[in-house]
């Protein structure tokens, strides 16, 4: 008789059978995640973290940005993204391999928690080594959904300053996004495919089949003709988990402004937001590992569907799974729910209590205008420094600086003038008598019609005196741009109100050695190594890489951390909130009104900062009354 196959099987079946393994031994897979996540949080990420700290140090603390790209095709480098990547994977592949092993116990003799993690302990090496195998498989993919947009930059944006193609949107701009989104999609498709038919390699493994290609021709073979029930499972599944969140996130957020409204006391208010935050963690996390197991159930049940007698037996109705035994485990979970909700009714207030009797002023940043304010004037222009000393809520202006063929130092953040006057010649090519006259106003707006090339000289001669200055360097390695910058910064006797920043830690390096009474700071992109070791008086960080174990950090060490850029309200006020000590705007403006506006908050209102899903309703209920125009500026964006 043929063997029966997942194309064969009744996908309702499949799906009642998954959740009834997972039913069985729910607590089992819940407590083996939860030790997974305490070794992997206090033991295997730390000294992951420490090992690659050590191979990121390439002649610096770290490597960054513009010098990545070299540095990981060197020993050091194809260690660092071997480790890492390996790394993330085996977290994965722990926790595969040990709810693989607890579902299979438990469809045969069941086996104690201890058991299990004893069984993953033993079998860690040979974990590993399959996560480094599969890590260097995935490799050839990243590079092949990399070459799609790669080629069409370099055949589509590579003409002039990317800057250009983003701001103004040409046909090659959409030319270049068309073709990367089908390639894209494209190549996707190809490596879902694949990835369905490589999803028994972990089980494979753990059941011998090695090396790495044993274990992918044995999924390969367990999966034959069965690529549509498969995408079927994971698809219906993926469907109801973001419906489920859906519901109960709206469901949560509804019933917590109901009460919220009928409330009069702050002290009530926020217990109540509280108990929302904490619940609203609570049931999602919850509702992750109902689908985590009942992915995990389904997984191991169509892995044993060769051995399986009744594979494609006729589905029974959902109540004749739930027998007795499991709606005996089901009423004990009233107990769980008891202690839950106590542990949540504490929480929330012992919560409301720090926060009523903590310091709730909120900081006031330094605010930064990027590029001059390029939100109200042509960037880096004369006509913004002017509107930027003109008004009064920026404490610092940041201009960028760079050099042109016969090394004269003018204000321009890229390395051609397309964006701003429509000219395509390199800055760095080209003398400074031929761009003196480039119109780099009007793509802004009429009224600007005639701004030109700032000189570096005549931007320190206007600010004088007026203001704190970033000067950022561009495009200049190679060129005497660190040299003269400094030179004249000397000259204007501005070493206290200047301070020199790069994404480039040679640059850094280098105005240390020559300029050691200016201070100088590092903005990070992207980077390899603790920033926090990093030598330096700023630390300029996207916005992306803001932690608050990293600010702790930096503040301990004396270095003020400035994000770039933001322009967000909300974004501005959790920053602020969060410590750090100078925010990066294009638009001064609106971040100076903001805090002007969040300190007219009484101290009472203050503390419902902290609640941001709320701001609205917080407004409607009159709770920030003496700054009206607060939230209604949070809600715009």
């Amino acid at each position: 008789m043929e063997k029966p196959t997942l194309s064969h099987t009744n996908i309702r079946l499949l799906f009642l059978k998954g959740a009834r393994l997972a039913e069985r031994c729910w607590i089992s897979m819940a407590l083996y995640m939860f030790f997974i996540w305490l070794a992997g949080t206090f033991i295997l990420m730390p000294l992951t973290s420490t090992v690659l700290h050590q191979l990121a140090k390439n002649g610096d603390t770290i490597v960054g940005n513009y010098s990545m790209h070299e540095w990981v095709l060197t020993p050091q480098g194809l260690g660092y993204v071997l480790l890492g990547g390996a790394v993330l994977l085996m977290g994965l592949i722990l926790n595969m391999a040990g709810l693989f092993w607890i579902l299979q116990s438990h469809m045969n003799q069941p086996k104690s928690i201890q058991h299990t993690l004893l069984n993953v302990l033993a079998a860690s090496p040979i974990l590993f080594r399959l996560s480094l195998a599969m890590f260097i498989l995935c490799l050839p993919v990243v590079l092949l959904l990399a070459l799609g947009p790669g080629a069409a930059f370099l055949f589509f944006l590579s003409e002039h300053d990317i800057n250009y193609y983003l701001t103004h949107r040409p046909a090659e701009w959409f030319w270049a996004i068309g073709f990367s989104g089908a390639w894209l999609i494209g190549v996707l498709l190809i490596v879902f495919r694949i990835a369905i038919r490589c999803i028994y390699v972990v089980p494979a493994w753990l059941e011998g089949y090695r090396p790495i290609h044993k274990a992918l021709r044995q999924s390969w073979m367990k999966t034959a003709d069965t690529g549509r029930p498969l995408v079927q499972v994971l698809i219906v599944g993926l469907l109801l988990w973001g419906a489920s969140s859906l519901l109960i996130e709206g469901g949560l957020l509804q019933l917590a402004k109901w009460g919220l409204s009928r409330l009069e006391s702050i002290e009530a208010v926020l217990r109540w937001a509280t108990v929302y935050i904490l619940l609203s963690w609570l049931l999602n996390a919850v509702l992750n590992f109902i689908f985590v197991g009942w992915g995990a159930g389904v997984w191991a049940v169509c892995y044993n569907l060769h051995d399986d007698e009744d594979s494609h037996a006729e589905a029974p109705a959902l109540l004749s799974l739930l027998s007795r035994a499991a709606v005996r485990r089901i009423l004990r979970l009233r107990f769980v729910l008891l202690i839950t909700f106590a542990l949540i009714g504490a929480g929330s207030m012992f919560w409301s209590w720090r926060v009523m009797r903590i310091d709730n002023d909120i900081p006031r940043p330094a605010i930064i205008a990027h590029r001059a304010g390029a939100t109200h004037a042509p960037e880096n222009t004369e006509a913004a420094v002017t509107w930027v000393l003109k008004n009064k809520h920026s404490d610092i202006i940041e201009v960028d600086v760079t050099i042109t063929r016969d090394e004269k130092l003018v204000l321009a953040h890229d390395k051609d003038l397309m964006k701003q006057g429509d000219d395509p010649r390199v800055i760095g090519e080209t003398l400074y008598d031929d761009l003196k006259d480039v119109d780099v106003g009007t793509y802004f707006g009429e009224e600007f019609e005639g701004e030109t090339l700032q000189t570096l000289d005549q931007f320190l001669h206007r600010v004088k005196d007026e203001r704190e200055v970033i000067l950022e360097f561009k495009h200049g390695l190679g060129t005497p741009l660190i040299e003269q910058t400094i030179a004249a910064v000397r000259e204007h006797k501005l070493q206290e109100s200047v301070i020199l920043m790069s994404l480039e830690l040679e640059e850094i390096r280098l105005i240390q050695e020559l300029a050691p009474e200016i201070r100088v700071g590092y903005f990070a992109s992207v980077e390899a190594g603790d920033l926090a070791t990093l030598d330096v008086d700023i630390m300029g960080l996207k916005d992306s890489l803001i932690e608050p174990s990293l600010i702790e950090e930096l503040h301990s060490r004396e270095v003020l951390i400035y994000v770039w850029t933001i322009d967000e309200p909300s974004r501005m006020l959790e920053l602020a909130l969060l410590g750090v000590d100078g925010l990066i705007t294009n638009d001064p403006l609106k971040a100076g009104g903001l805090f002007d506006k969040a300190e007219r908050l009484t101290p009472t209102a203050r503390m419902l900062i902290n609640f941001k899903p709320f701001w609205k309703l917080f407004a409607e209920l009159g709770w920030w009354d003496d700054a009206p125009d607060l939230a209604e500026e949070l809600e715009e964006e």
